[in-house]
């Protein structure tokens, strides 16, 4: 009897065994997956969300300033350019969180300039861009062309995707408007450092 009491007792420390330690393998394999793939994700969601949040705050703090140069100069066709360029903005420029280059054109039939109702339309779609844009620094509008049959406003911005979902929404209570738009990486900024020479050749000079 004693025997037989011994092997009962040993077989169910052994089940029992067995069951504790498949449940210790189960809660080490999902202990790994929390540390390998939950926890990194969480990490990376979090740093990119305080990243954003930091990157609001440093441009936050940066005041825009409202200078303006004018200045002319030809395509390649020979049409006459006129340039509106933003001064003041190297602390934007070196800050490193407006990396994305936008450019939005809209062509109309003259050579030279848009005619008046034209340009009056450019204009409340113009304030109605920098608005939506500008309020929060999602991008700055740095230079504006004219000329040549199309009138083209070049912004910075931190991210393309969130411009053109604000775009979107700027825009959506016009009709649809003959534009176009253009995006490329320019850190360095590389396209203003360009149109910034011509503040030599500006009016006010």
């Amino acid at each position: 009897l004693i025997s037989k009491k011994y092997s009962i007792i040993k077989i169910l420390c052994c089940t029992n065994f067995c069951i504790f330690h498949r449940f210790e393998v189960r809660l080490y394999e999902y202990n790994q997956y929390i540390c390998n793939w939950i926890i990194p994700i969480i990490y990376s969601q979090w740093v990119y969300s305080d990243n954003i949040h930091f990157n609001q705050i440093v441009l936050h703090l940066m005041k825009l300033s409202d200078k303006w140069f004018v200045a002319f100069m030809e395509n390649e066709a020979g049409n006459m350019i006129i340039v509106k360029g933003r001064d003041e903005l190297n602390e934007f420029k070196t800050c490193g969180k407006l990396k994305e280059r936008i450019e939005i054109t809209w062509k109309y039939e003259s050579d030279n300039l848009p005619s008046p109702d034209e340009a009056k339309k450019m204009e409340e779609v113009e304030t109605v861009i920098r608005k939506a844009m500008e309020k929060d620094k999602l991008a700055i509008l740095t230079g504006i062309y004219t000329g040549g049959g199309e009138r083209v406003w070049v912004f910075y911005t931190r991210t393309t995707r969130v411009f053109g979902e604000r775009l979107n929404e700027a825009l959506a209570p016009f009709e649809l408007l003959p534009i176009t738009l253009y995006a490329e990486v320019d850190s360095e900024w590389e396209e203003y450092t360009d149109m910034y020479e011509a503040k030599d050749w500006s009016v006010d000079n």
